[in-house]
Formats: C-alpha cells, structure tokens, sequence
C-alpha cells in the first residue's frame, strides 16, 4: 500500500468521523443555532416540519427526491435556512455530488462564519472534488474558530498532507 492509498483511506475515516460521529444540527451538542419558531414556508406545514418530514423520507428508505424537494423547498423561501442547507451538504457529499455540497457549505459559512464543522465540511467536499488549494484554506479557517488543540493538530497535519 502506497502512501496516496494510506492518505485516501484516512480522509475516507475523517469524512465517516464528520457525517457520522460529529454532531448533527439536532443533537444535543448543536453548535447551529436555528430558529425554531412555526415559520409558514407553504400552506399549513411549518419549516421545522417540512425539515423533519424531509429527513424521515430520506432516512426510512422512501423515494429521497420528495425529501429533497421539501428541503429544496424551504431555500425557496428561506436561501440561508441553516438546517436545510446542513442536509442538502450533507445528502450531497454522501452521494459523490461535491460540487452541490461545496455551494451548500460555501453557504453556510457565509451564514455562520465562525462554526468551525461547516469548514471542517467545506475542507472536505472541496478536497474530495480534487481543490486542494480551496480545501487547505478551508482547513485553516476551521483551525481559527475551533478550540480543541487536540482537533487543530489533526487539521495542520492534514493541511500538511495535502501540500
């Protein structure tokens, strides 16, 4: 095994490590804040149910397209709607369509430039797509706004693994 298989297998661990392990905006660690009151998107449904309807057609194994299109829907009304954006990243990066997640998390960091996960993601969607220039530059700005030393080591010996 070469050394470009040992760094590939390794961003494969540290993307599972991100999508899998890392908080999502719903957990009880969220580092996203949203605003959770009813806002009407369309009709009766609110935006917070239109996003848990979404996920549930997605998750329990229905056609993703419809969960999709409630989530495409709630950016109709609301472009930097947080949680949205999360998941279409998210859905996006987990079906190989990097540059879809690149928007969506170029997006949120616009949104919440200080949130060190959306860089952390953007890093990883921009290295996945082959921009290596654009993910280092993500890297640091994670590096910037995250706290855990441990964490900012792991980032700069990535970022010197890429270079």
């Amino acid at each position: 095994m070469n050394w470009k298989h040992v760094t590939i297998i390794v961003s494969a661990l540290a993307l599972v490590v991100v999508l899998y392990i890392l908080p999502t905006p719903n957990s009880k660690y969220r580092t996203v804040e949203y605003n959770s009151n009813k806002e009407t998107v369309s009709g009766n449904t609110s935006v917070s149910e239109k996003i848990a309807s979404a996920l549930k057609i997605i998750q329990g194994g229905g056609a993703p397209m419809e969960g999709i299109q409630l989530l495409l829907d709630v950016l109709n009304e609301d472009p930097n709607n947080v949680e949205a954006l999360y998941y279409l990243g998210d859905f996006s990066l987990k079906t190989g369509q990097f540059e879809k997640a690149i928007s969506r998390f170029e997006t949120l960091v616009k949104v919440q430039p200080e949130n060190s996960k959306f860089w952390f993601l953007l890093a990883q969607a921009y290295e996945l797509n082959k921009d290596i220039a654009n993910a280092v530059i993500a890297y640091k700005n994670c590096m910037l706004y995250t706290k855990d030393e441990a964490r900012i080591k792991e980032i700069e010996q990535k970022i010197n693994e890429l270079k």
